[in-house]
């Protein structure tokens, strides 16, 4: 949990415009981080801009989530505020790999939608600003 913190705290200062690059370790993981932006697979990390795009960002009512990789069937999301409070999700299928997610309802902030593939191992984590 000390870890998830401190990659929260990272984001958090990569956000407010500092340069930022962690790489945190324990005997299961380990991540590395560039313009606050954390990705997870295995015990790898994985440039997260090459395959995914977000927007709007900052988003109002809604995030458009466009997913480039192929053979994803089956993807689900988890939303976390910054301090790694879990929230709901309201999302929809616009079809092509392509979702809409609504932010409406949540308070102005910092948060992580994490994708995940059920059939697979894919999962990364995007940071986006809530108005």
């Amino acid at each position: 949990m000390k870890h998830l913190y401190t990659l929260y705290l990272l984001l958090l200062l990569s956000a407010m415009g500092y340069g930022v690059q962690a790489q945190v370790r324990s005997s299961n993981a380990s991540a590395i981080g560039q313009s606050g932006e954390f990705t997870f697979y295995g015990d790898k990390v994985i440039d997260p801009r090459s395959d995914v795009r977000l927007f709007p960002n900052p988003a109002v009512e809604y995030l458009i989530i466009e997913i480039s990789s192929e053979g994803l069937t089956n993807i689900s999301f988890e939303l976390n505020n910054i301090i790694g409070n879990a929230f709901a999700i309201r999302s929809e299928s616009l079809g092509g790999n392509r979702y809409k997610v609504w932010v409406k309802d949540l308070r102005p902030g910092y948060y992580f939608i994490t994708l995940k593939d059920e059939s697979s191992t894919y999962k990364r984590t995007y940071r986006f600003l809530k108005k």
